[in-house]
């Protein structure tokens, strides 16, 4: 393997950071054997390049070079960083959920008092608790994309999120990924949104920086599933450092007569991309329109189960 894909910029070896993380990364079993089956099939590829169809216009072997080693847990000092940069992004009317660093921050984030119908956990609650009836959803993203198969290895939490059958969501979630530490460092994060039949949802994802946080990448894996004539409208905010990487992932199931808007904005990050998959069913846009290193950001399509 090329040297340069094998080792972080400290020398340290990814497979080292991904045994040393063991502790932090939640599941054991099952699970930690995906995790491990996961890693092998990123080792065996390394960082995508421009001989990738998919990853034509965004050769990481260039612009990236390496991944970063995996960030610490969020202090009080983070915590209170995290605080002061979520203040000018507050979006009223919204429920926040907020993860720093990787991590869900409890104290950060609107839990109570949940609408009817609606159920949130942590993926690391999920895990841990050895929840096996979400696994096939969790783990759907195979592991023939690299950076798909590093997230499922990597993934410290993330948000797992239920709407029941028939409920209609007034409130939006927002779910808000904040980086704050100043060392360069890699965060991992995969949240599922299930939406029941005939049910809808409004879903924001923002990725901002606290004072001080520059050098820094982002790994988030979104798995939506969309039941039979549910309706999804999702915002993708991309507000990172100007130094930042934003890698991102999206696997969305469609059900029949099902609904999916999509709109993305990038105003920040040295490159982004989302993965895309596309259908007649979707509607998508992205504002500004895909420059150089800035792939669009999320579209859907993945699975379809005919009307």
């Amino acid at each position: 393997m090329n040297v340069v894909l094998a080792k972080t910029e400290t020398g340290r070896a990814l497979s080292d950071i991904f045994a040393i993380a063991g502790d932090r990364l939640p599941g054991v079993g099952k699970v930690a054997d995906i995790r491990r089956q996961a890693f092998e099939a990123y080792e065996r590829v390394g960082l995508p390049h421009r001989r990738i169809e998919d990853w034509k216009y965004t050769d990481l072997r260039v612009l990236m070079r390496e991944v970063l080693p995996l960030a610490a847990p969020p202090d009080a000092a983070a915590l209170a960083r995290a605080g002061t940069a979520l203040k000018p992004h507050t979006i009223k009317g919204v429920r926040r959920l907020v993860l720093v660093d990787g991590v869900f921050a409890a104290k950060l984030s609107e839990t109570a008092d949940l609408e009817k119908g609606l159920g949130i956990r942590t993926l690391r609650e999920v895990l841990e608790a050895g929840d096996t009836s979400l696994h096939a959803q969790l783990f759907a993203p195979d592991n023939s994309d690299s950076m798909v198969a590093l997230n499922s290895a990597m993934m410290t939490d993330g948000l797992v999120i239920e709407v029941a059958d028939g409920a209609v969501l007034t409130q939006p979630l927002h779910i808000v990924h904040i980086a704050s530490g100043a060392a360069p460092s890699a965060m991992f994060t995969r949240s599922l949104l299930k939406l029941g039949k005939a049910a809808s949802a409004t879903l924001v994802e923002s990725y901002i920086a606290a004072n001080g946080a520059k050098a820094y990448q982002v790994h988030d894996s979104l798995v939506v599933s969309i039941g039979d004539g549910a309706r999804l409208d999702h915002v993708r905010l991309i507000e990172d450092s100007r130094e930042a990487f934003n890698i991102s992932s999206s696997v969305v199931t469609l059900g029949a007569h099902a609904h999916l808007n999509t709109f993305g904005m990038t105003s920040g990050s040295s490159a982004s991309r989302g993965l895309p998959r596309r259908d007649q069913r979707c509607q998508f846009a992205q504002w500004p329109p895909a420059r150089r290193h800035h792939a669009v950001s999320r579209s859907c399509g993945a699975e379809l189960r005919q009307p």
